[in-house]
């Protein structure tokens, strides 16, 4: 994460393609921290929106709460810099919808808890 905050926007380029394959990594933490490292990535150098569209949608089928806020997130930025691209998550909205509001309702759990409430950042 501190690698998209301080980096330039030439070893950003050059580092993205190891961003992109930490999306696929097994620890849900490795995902969360590469999609905000993304976010940053994107932010420095909006030509390379096209190259995170695929991973940040691929992180969307995740049930990891962090991971998916992130990658939304990600999408956010996307969408932000690069308008064209809104339509091809549009198709996206209704199954994320979905996903997102089975999250919230599917009761108390412990590792998301905060102070009583289930997952504040999903509410």
């Amino acid at each position: 994460c501190s690698m998209g905050n301080i980096s330039s926007a030439d070893i950003a380029r050059d580092l993205s393609n190891e961003v992109i394959r930490l999306f696929g990594s097994g620890n849900p933490y490795i995902r969360k921290k590469a999609a905000l490292t993304a976010i940053r990535i994107v932010k420095k150098v909006p030509e390379m929106v096209v190259d995170f569209i695929k991973p940040a949608t691929a992180l969307l089928k995740t049930k990891q709460h962090s991971v998916l806020i992130t990658a939304i997130a990600l999408i956010t930025e996307i969408c932000k810099l690069k308008k064209k691209y809104a339509n091809k998550f549009r198709s996206l909205v209704p199954s994320l919808v979905r996903h997102l509001k089975t999250l919230l309702l599917a009761g108390y759990i412990s590792e998301y808890d905060v102070v009583g409430i289930t997952d504040p950042f999903l509410q």
